[in-house]
């Protein structure tokens, strides 16, 4: 029939609904983002209805657009749950990589090599702080950031991560039934460190900074250095870096919002010419230079986190991809001076 639809275009539909931005939403699905506007468009001659409203800076659902929203989920949920029935696959596993190219991306992009039967699906929040009603309701299994742990990052409700036993220890194998080292508990959850990465900076390649092979914290001091630029910036993020520049006297941009994506960064460093706390594993930005930060040699510590009654083998694949992953490159190992934001600080000191 003329008017039938195809699930694809549903499936487009809904990530570039949820995520209100086509590149994010490009990103989701590992597609080009002409070929997901291409589709929407396509959704929407099928319908015969405007599903947004699309603007220089925002795109918005329509009247329309917030109906389909909520038929189209029901009729994903029940095609793909109707296709593992059939096919006896075990469900899909969605993974909030955080961004593009940054290290929970890496560890996904592994895992999938280890389990090329399981279906993975990327997302792009903004690490744990946003996760707990996805990790709650279904709609996310894994995510990384800092661990529930660090103050100042607001305190699990019931419904969410749990509140009972936070920060409590544990080793040997967890609720999903694979070894984690470091494993940590919260009632709903389950964490355990990924990786120690290096805090650098990006810099317009023609800053007087960007000719040193590495950048002194204390030279940042009168350079408005800005925490807020990047798919990395998340509020444990936010959190982190305010401790670390606090005692050199280093005051942080902070009256903007969050800036996501790399032409919008790439667009910042321009607007500002200043330089921008990042993490080494930094997509390449044009225009720009990324210098490793030093006096300290500061650390963020990654962290992935899942529900606690999960036992999917997509989530044993990404327990591999870590294991071999900081065996490889020593992403758990602490650098001689290493600094790290508290409370992670006290843990980091006690495996040097």
């Amino acid at each position: 029939m003329p008017d039938d639809v195809e699930i694809r275009l549903l499936r487009h539909y809904v990530a570039v609904a949820e995520e209100l931005h086509f590149s994010r939403a490009a990103q989701r699905l590992y597609v080009a983002q002409q070929a997901l506007s291409r589709d929407v468009r396509k959704l929407e001659d099928r319908v015969g209805r405007r599903l947004l409203e699309r603007t220089t800076r925002k795109v918005a659902l329509t009247p329309e657009g917030r109906l389909l929203l909520t038929r189209a989920r029901e009729i994903l949920a029940l095609y793909d749950a109707t296709m593992l029935d059939l096919r006896g696959r075990p469900r899909s596993l969605t993974v909030d990589v955080v961004g593009a190219g940054l290290t929970p991306a890496l560890v996904l992009a592994a895992a999938r090599a280890h389990a090329p039967g399981v279906e993975f699906f990327a997302r792009f929040h903004s690490g744990t702080e946003a996760a707990p009603p996805l990790l709650a309701d279904g709609r996310l299994d894994v995510t990384f950031g800092r661990s529930p742990e660090p103050p100042g990052l607001g305190t699990p409700g019931p419904g969410t991560l749990g509140s009972e036993a936070l920060g409590s220890g544990a080793s040997g194998p967890g609720a999903s039934g694979v070894r984690a080292p470091g494993l940590g508990a919260s009632g709903r959850v389950r964490w355990r460190p990924v990786r120690h990465e290096r805090i650098a900076v990006l810099l317009p390649e023609r800053h007087p900074l960007a000719q040193l092979p590495a950048i002194p914290l204390e030279s940042l001091r009168g350079a408005s250095p800005c925490i807020r630029a990047g798919d990395h910036a998340t509020p444990g993020w936010e959190h982190a870096v305010l401790q670390l520049l606090a005692p050199f006297g280093v005051d942080a941009a902070l009256a903007h919002p969050h800036v996501r994506g790399g032409d919008e960064l790439a667009q910042h460093l321009r607007d500002r010419d200043a330089p921008i706390l990042t993490l080494t594993t930094q997509p390449d930005i044009p225009g720009a230079v990324l210098r490793p930060l030093v006096d300290p040699v500061a650390m963020f510590p990654w962290t992935m986190i899942w529900r606690a009654d999960d036992d999917h083998p997509g989530l044993r694949a990404l327990h591999q991809a870590v294991d071999e992953l900081a065996a490889a490159h020593d992403w758990l190992g602490v650098p001689d001076g290493a600094w790290f934001p508290g409370p992670e600080a006290g843990s980091a000191r006690q495996k040097a």
